[in-house]
């Protein structure tokens, strides 16, 4: 009876997962659909899944294997994983590519698929974004000269550092995963501000990896990946103009529910 019991359970785990692989791979067609529309360029996707707690090294190997197909066979700009330091069985996989042909290639998306079902227990979500490009930027029209009189929001560098350290990543690479809600009135503003800010970061030491995506789906939905040496290089970053112009977007137009999520990048 207590293997039947089992057997009908994993039954239903299996059509419960088929049933969200398949709602997201309808979302991806559609948003695929909509993307060769817009014509916007640069993509970024992020896709966050879980391992087994108890195959979590084991797992991670496999996630290499796609990596270096992926970056020795297809021609992604950016493909990195980072797992999270807090849930060390959860991973995100972020990828940017120039086009949406380049992500499209076959023989890479089976690989793709055949290493994440092999690895994954769930996928928790994919989300696809425009990457914010300076170039495309300078058209934007938006009055930004208001920002002067704005109050910044408050930095959250100490409960950042706070987290590091408890997890012994204070003099670590690290990278962070920052949701921002952006009102609607303020989502051209702010596509100009940040496209400035980005430019400037990146010229920073300290600075990996910069960048800030706008959600495919929720335009209102912006991402802000960064990728830093150590705590110092981005609390050196706290000191700059452009930081305090990004604090005082945030505080014109930022909505609720701001998240942050701390990464270990993996090593390939």
């Amino acid at each position: 009876m207590k293997t039947k019991a089992i057997g009908k359970v994993g039954l239903i785990v299996a059509i419960l997962l088929s049933f969200v692989t398949n709602a997201q791979e309808s979302n991806t067609v559609q948003i695929e659909q909509n993307y060769n529309q817009q014509e916007i360029g640069k993509i970024g996707i992020r896709t966050t899944f879980e391992l087994n707690e108890n195959e979590v090294e084991k797992s991670i190997s496999k996630l290499q294997r796609l990596s270096q197909f992926a970056t020795g066979k297809s021609n992604p700009i950016f493909y990195r994983f980072f797992q999270n330091a807090e849930r060390p069985n959860q991973i995100i996989l972020f990828e940017e590519w120039a086009s949406i042909t380049d992500y499209q290639d076959k023989t890479y998306q089976s690989y793709r698929k055949k290493y994440l079902d092999a690895v994954a227990t769930s996928i928790s979500g994919v989300k696809w974004y425009r990457a914010i490009d300076s170039k495309r930027e300078k058209h934007n029209k938006a009055d930004l000269t208001f920002l002067d009189t704005v109050p910044a929001t408050a930095p959250t560098a100490q409960k950042t550092l706070d987290r590091l350290n408890k997890v012994g990543m204070g003099t670590s690479p690290f990278v962070l995963f920052v949701d921002v809600p952006i009102k609607k009135e303020g989502i051209t503003a702010t596509r100009k501000s940040v496209a400035q800010i980005q430019v400037e970061t990146l010229k920073e030491e300290r600075a990996i990896h910069y960048g800030y995506f706008q959600n495919l789906e929720d335009a209102g939905d912006f991402l802000l990946f960064e990728w830093w040496t150590e705590f110092e290089g981005m609390n050196d970053h706290l000191q700059y103009d452009h930081f305090v112009q990004l604090m005082k977007t945030f505080g014109a137009f930022g909505g609720d529910g701001r998240k942050i999520g701390i990464y270990r990048p993996l090593k390939f």
